[in-house]
């Protein structure tokens, strides 16, 4: 089914390709086909022009040089040079091919269809194209396909610059041996077409991605190393990356389907100097998103919406309701809001199967970053008997971590495990000998 005219107005960025492609589409409405197509390429030529100013703009070389062109035949007819207008009809008819050929804007069928619509246009508008005697009379059917042709294929796109090297990327990223680590996936794409990129082709990556995750027809959707790909691209490249990137943002926050939210909303917090842009109805997009995260990703969420100016209220109010079961995957340096969550979550338990729980899933893991202050009051919780700490089989476990990677001194934490009485979980602990014990047993009481 042929794309709807007015979804692909809506697509066109460009204010004065709008118009063209209006045009056009009236002309078809209203009956007059010849005109429509002869519209229609007049749209895909001012289309492509604007295009090549805007790379050249972004400091493409080879757009400077063809727009530079077209600015010397402006001067020339300026000073009364008519015979200059033959080199711009010739630079006019060559349009289609240097997109194709040298900037790689069109594919290969993209090209012939194009091709096609000029050469109907020739066919409507000369009539010296013709041996029939009788002017072209083309069929409503094809005036439709040209029209949607020029809107999809030119001007609801971008001005992207190097259509080949967007794809050698994104074999690249969807490959099994591009590394998961962003450190090394930095690594990875100094070496590829993205190192030197132009902004040009930093906007296709960034739109590839952004629009691409949450599409499910597109290679990067759900992709894991989409996104680290985009850290690193981000890395490489900052400030054009991270402006497309907001652009992108804007645009994904004002959709409905809830991958595209929820991308646009992680990216935002994410990238803090994003989030705090957004303007007020992107915010209430992001708060109603944050309030309403359930899964085991949501702390980590949560301790990025936590640096957004407009989100750490709703932030705070999300901390004081998260469970362990939303800590899980807590891969960033926790918070003191969140650390001070999941300390108050092991302190709470009422027995050992959630003592157990809490404590692989969110305690044993951030005991790193607890001070010694927070270490008190989970002693004091497990001698004073307010929860079932001391019934738990993960408590030496979770005494050991804190010998094997806390910076307290281990003379502190002895003094501490004395003080209220743990020393018989701290033998277990240093004996490593916690791993023994299986769900359901308890340690030897004191």
């Amino acid at each position: 089914m042929l794309a709807n005219f007015e979804e692909i107005l809506i697509a066109i960025p460009d204010p004065g390709s709008k118009s063209h492609f209006s045009e056009a589409v009236r002309c078809y409405e209203s009956g007059a086909l010849r005109a429509a197509i002869v519209s229609a390429y007049i749209a895909l030529c001012f289309d492509l022009v604007a295009k090549l100013k805007s790379m050249a703009e972004l400091g493409d070389g080879k757009a400077k040089q063809e727009y530079g062109k077209i600015e010397n035949f402006n001067e020339q007819v300026r000073a009364g040079n008519q015979e200059v207008i033959k080199n711009i009809l010739e630079f006019e008819r060559g349009l289609i091919e240097l997109f194709h050929r040298d900037f790689e804007f069109l594919d290969n069928h993209e090209y012939t269809e194009l091709v096609r619509l000029r050469d109907d246009r020739n066919r409507c508008a000369h009539p010296t194209f013709l041996d029939t005697g009788g002017a072209y009379v083309p069929s409503p059917e094809l005036a439709r396909l040209h029209i949607r042709n020029a809107g999809l294929f030119v001007l609801a796109q971008p001005p992207k610059h190097g259509r080949a090297a967007i794809q050698s990327l994104k074999s690249l990223i969807t490959s099994q041996f591009f590394p998961s680590d962003e450190a090394l996936a930095i690594e990875r794409l100094k070496g590829s077409e993205i190192a030197n990129a132009r902004t040009p082709l930093i906007n296709g990556m960034v739109d590839e991605i952004t629009f691409g995750w949450p599409d499910p027809s597109h290679e990067f959707h759900h992709q894991f190393s989409a996104m680290t790909a985009l850290g690193a691209l981000t890395h490489l490249h900052r400030a054009p990356a991270l402006s497309r990137i907001r652009e992108n943002v804007l645009k994904l926050l004002k959709r409905t389907d809830g991958d595209s939210v929820h991308l646009g909303a992680y990216l935002a917090v994410r990238f803090p100097d994003i989030g705090n842009s957004v303007d007020s109805v992107s915010l209430a997009t992001l708060s109603a998103w944050l309030m309403q995260l359930n899964d085991e990703y949501t702390s980590n969420l949560v301790s990025l919406a936590l640096q957004i100016s407009g989100l750490r209220a709703q932030a705070l109010a999300k901390v004081s309701s998260l469970t362990a079961a939303q800590m899980q995957r807590q891969f960033l340096p926790p918070p003191p809001e969140v650390l001070a969550r999941a300390v108050a979550l092991y302190c709470e338990c009422p027995n050992w199967t959630d003592a157990n729980a809490v404590a692989r899933i969110c305690a044993i893991p951030l005991a790193q970053f607890m001070s010694p202050e927070q270490i008190d009051d989970i002693f004091r919780a497990a001698s004073g008997g307010g929860s079932d700490l001391k019934g738990s089989h993960e408590l030496p476990n979770f005494l050991y971590e804190l010998y094997a990677k806390n910076p307290i001194d281990n003379g502190k934490l002895d003094e501490l495990i004395a003080k209220y009485e743990l020393t018989t979980y701290r033998n277990i602990a240093l004996s490593r000998i916690a791993s023994l014990f299986v769900d359901g047993q308890s340690p030897p009481a004191q």
